[in-house]
């Protein structure tokens, strides 16, 4: 499975290592922040939840004072003789009923979220206003009339019964508070047992996600190294085709640059020496063909010739339908194809002694076209000449003439059903150099690509036993190659051949 990069591999190393700390040590401080948040509130709750109980019960319990307070001052006020202290008595119960009203009020206004308490609350203060209206209806009236029998009876009666009334239905409130107080408490208790759950899943949450993130960190610096030690096997095996993909712009992946660029450049140089060494190969090939060639053609050359003389003068002498007539012919007509297989073996070691002069090349090219033009009307081939104006330049005319026929008579006989033969010149450069390009395409059967490497081997051909010697591109190779020129090849089977020869300017040799 592949570790996700995060956006990792384009930061240094260092970088990372730092980011990885922070991280840990912000996940951390995030953790105990939460707890300390969530035992703040629950501290809060719970004395939220203990000032609502206390609240309600004080007062209550300042009620009933209060209720009390003012039963005891009316029985005062009942058998009290002095008429002043009776109205004194009178204002301080009227002060204490304000008060009792405005704790009612109070209590009622914070129940309304209780229904049960509130509707507890409401009968308390019904029992409270008929205490009221019978002490100031009726009591104290008959209290300032003399009545005081009356008003015995009254608040040691009636007022006594809401009193015991009163009394009972606070307590009962009381312990409605109380275990509603309770609930609130139990509540509470579960918040904690919660936040406890939610901080240790939290924990685990944070543990894993620094485990997880240090893992990242560390995969992104040990895969890419890992990759770089196993190209370095490589390499120490000899296997330059390996390469690193490591996609970061931190230290690593620029030393993954470099080495690829290293090896690529290796990989060049390596492919540069067997180049040089091709063409080192290819020219101790032809100059061992050469001493060869000059040594066979020196030696078979006199005897050759004899032959040839005795064939011709023979041949003479014979008249037309004297049965010796055919031999004689068929002799002389193979000593000359040896002779010229001979004079082509004598150019081939002598390529490197001819001088070159000054010249204009579009008039040695035509001069050469006009040696195959009768070839190629005879087999069918139309000639389609191409020729830019060049610049004069220094070669040897008959060993480019002799290039250029050797290829176009290749050309011809590659298309033995006719075709189409286009000769090009043009201005070229190549790498800085200022020359000409030789293009000499045909239509015809064309050249494998297996056969490329061979083509240019002295006595290798495609053609039949008898058609060719295999000496004709070998002398074109050896003839470029002395004028500090390059010959290419491309062709493939049934796709026709394009022969492109470079001449620079200044090609003494």
């Amino acid at each position: 499975m592949q570790m996700p990069s995060l956006g990792l591999q384009n930061l240094k190393v260092s970088t990372k290592l730092f980011l990885g700390s922070v991280i840990m040590i912000a996940v951390s401080a995030g953790i105990m922040g939460i707890g300390q948040y969530g035992m703040s509130r629950v501290n809060q709750e719970m004395r939220s939840m203990y000032e609502d109980r206390l609240i309600p019960v004080k007062e209550l319990t300042k009620l009933k004072a209060d209720l009390m307070e003012s039963r005891a001052i009316l029985v005062a006020m009942i058998y009290e003789p002095d008429l002043a202290k009776k109205k004194k008595m009178q204002e301080q119960l009227q002060a204490i009923a304000i008060q009792i009203d405005q704790t009612l009020a109070r209590y009622l206004k914070t129940s309304k979220q209780d229904p049960l308490q509130n509707e507890q609350l409401r009968a308390i203060q019904k029992i409270w206003e008929a205490f009221r209206r019978t002490r100031d209806d009726e009591i104290i009236p008959a209290v300032f009339q003399g009545n005081i029998e009356t008003a015995a009876n009254l608040a040691l009666g009636v007022q006594a019964g809401r009193f015991k009334q009163f009394t009972e239905d606070a307590n009962a409130l009381v312990e409605r508070v109380q275990e509603k107080a309770e609930d609130g408490k139990q509540a509470a208790e579960r918040m904690v047992s919660s936040l406890r759950k939610i901080a240790v899943a939290l924990s685990i949450i944070g543990i894993l996600l620094s485990a997880m993130f240090s893992l990242i960190v560390a995969k992104n610096i040990t895969d890419p190294l890992e990759r770089i030690v196993l190209l370095a096997d490589d390499l120490g095996k000899g296997r330059l085709g390996t390469r690193l993909t490591i996609d970061s712009k931190d230290e690593v992946g620029r030393m993954a640059g470099a080495l690829n660029l290293a090896l690529e450049q290796m990989g060049r140089n390596i492919e540069e020496q067997k180049k040089l060494e091709t063409i080192v190969m290819q020219s101790e090939k032809m100059s061992a063909i050469g001493q060869l060639a000059s040594g066979v053609a020196h030696e078979i050359n006199n005897p050759l010739g004899i032959i040839l003389g005795f064939a011709q003068n023979i041949a003479k002498r014979v008249q037309p339908g004297d049965p010796l007539e055919m031999p004689v012919k068929s002799i002389e007509r193979e000593a000359i194809r040896c002779k010229n297989l001979v004079q082509e073996l004598l150019t081939f070691s002598r390529v490197g002694k001819t001088e070159k002069e000054s010249l204009d090349l579009k008039e040695t090219v035509e001069s050469a076209l006009t040696l195959i033009q009768a070839q190629s009307s005879v087999k069918n081939v139309t000639l389609v000449r191409e020729l830019s104006e060049v610049s004069r330049i220094t070669v040897n005319r008959t060993q480019i003439q002799q290039v250029i026929v050797n290829l176009c008579n290749n050309a011809i006989d590659a298309m033995p059903q006719g075709g189409r033969l286009t000769v090009c010149l043009q201005k070229s450069n190549q790498d800085g150099t200022a020359g000409a390009v030789i293009e000499i395409r045909d239509t015809g059967s064309g050249i494998p690509k297996e056969l490329h490497k061979k083509i240019f081997d002295p006595f290798f051909t495609t053609k039949e036993i008898g058609k060719g010697t295999g000496l004709g591109l070998s002398l074109v190779y050896e003839i470029v190659q002395n004028h500090l020129g390059r010959i290419s090849l491309e062709s493939e089977s049934g796709k026709g051949s394009v022969f492109r020869i470079f001449l620079p300017l200044l090609s003494n040799g």
